[in-house]
């Protein structure tokens, strides 16, 4: 194996890694009917077989929900899965019959992380019911290692800030977790860190 091989193995091992911290964090806020908005690689969707979660899975592009639906048909778990794209212009006409529909709608996935911004939230506020949980895994801000100590406690405080704008007053924050999700080297011998935050959001 040679070395660009091994740093690829090396990087999905960390992203199953972290996938399942991040499952962990959220387990305890998801209930009932819950969608997956994104599946990806089904990595996420996996966790949620293994620990016996019911789920339905979705991806906006045909060709992943053909894979997603080979990859899981034989789990009596896997509800269904959908082609729903959370950034249709007229997403709430087209999607009118999934209105109300999830009790919890999830987007955790490493490989799609960056994905979720005002309209894809907007669009999942539509069909969650009433005191739904929204679970996200959203981009934070980048920080460098030697100033994280002291700012720290600022930075917190101005993103959850941010976070509650980001989902209006229509969500209730019922955790804000913030995590280091990439490392990379950075100029003189400076090690940026890309912080994100992993959201529960329950509608009101």
């Amino acid at each position: 194996m040679n070395n660009d091989e091994s740093y690829t193995v090396a990087r999905r091992q960390d992203a199953s890694e972290l996938n399942l911290r991040i499952f962990e964090t959220v387990r305890p806020y998801i209930k009932g009917r819950t969608l997956e908005m994104t599946s990806g690689d089904g990595l996420i969707s996996t966790l949620f077989i293994e620990n016996g979660l019911p789920i339905h899975l979705n991806h906006s592009d045909r060709t992943c929900c053909e894979k997603l639906y080979e990859q899981f048909r034989n789990y009596p778990l896997l509800r269904n899965v959908h082609r729903i794209d959370f950034r249709h212009p007229n997403f709430k006409e087209v999607y009118s019959r999934f209105a109300g529909a999830f009790d919890t709608l999830v987007s955790l996935n490493v490989a799609e992380h960056g994905s979720i911004d005002q309209i894809v939230i907007e669009n999942a506020k539509i069909l969650l019911r009433t005191r739904g949980h929204l679970i996200i895994l959203a981009l934070s801000d980048t920080v460098l290692y030697n100033k994280i100590d002291l700012e720290w406690q600022d930075f917190k405080n101005n993103n959850r800030q941010s976070i509650k704008e980001h989902l209006n007053s229509d969500f209730d924050i019922l955790k804000a977790r913030y995590i280091n999700l990439y490392e990379t080297s950075g100029e003189n011998g400076e090690e940026p860190i890309i912080l994100s935050v992993i959201v529960v959001g329950r509608k009101q």
